[in-house]
C-alpha cells in the first residue's frame, strides 16, 4: 500500500466510527424515548440499515461481522417485506463475504 492509500482507509476508518457513534446515540435516545412515550420519530430499521450497508461494504472481518449484527436487529423495528427482503439480500451478501 502507499501512503495515499493509507490515508484513505483512515478516513474511511474515521467516517465509519463517526457514523456509527451519531447513528447509535440517536437510536438509543429513541429506544429511550419510546419507552417514556415521547418518540422522536426516527426510523430505527433505517438508521440500523444505513449502518449495517456502510459496515457490510468494509474490507475489514470485524466490520462485516458488525454489518451482520446491525441487520439483524432490523426485525425488531419493522415489518416492511420491502426492507426486510434488502435485509435478507445484504445479509446473505456479507455473510458469503466473511466465508471467502
Amino acid at each position: 500500500k502507499n501512503d495515499q492509500e493509507d490515508e484513505s482507509s483512515d478516513f474511511e476508518q474515521t467516517e465509519l466510527r463517526n457514523i456509527r457513534n451519531a447513528l447509535d446515540a440517536a437510536i438509543h435516545y429513541e429506544k429511550v424515548s419510546r419507552e417514556v412515550g415521547c418518540s422522536e420519530g426516527l426510523n430505527i430499521a433505517g438508521a440500523l440499515y444505513t449502518l449495517g450497508s456502510n459496515f457490510g461494504r468494509h474490507k475489514s472481518t470485524a466490520s462485516i461481522q458488525e454489518a451482520i449484527n446491525y441487520l439483524g436487529q432490523i426485525k425488531e423495528f419493522t415489518t416492511d417485506s420491502a426492507m426486510l427482503q434488502e435485509v435478507e439480500f445484504l445479509g446473505e451478501y456479507c455473510r458469503e463475504r466473511l466465508e471467502s
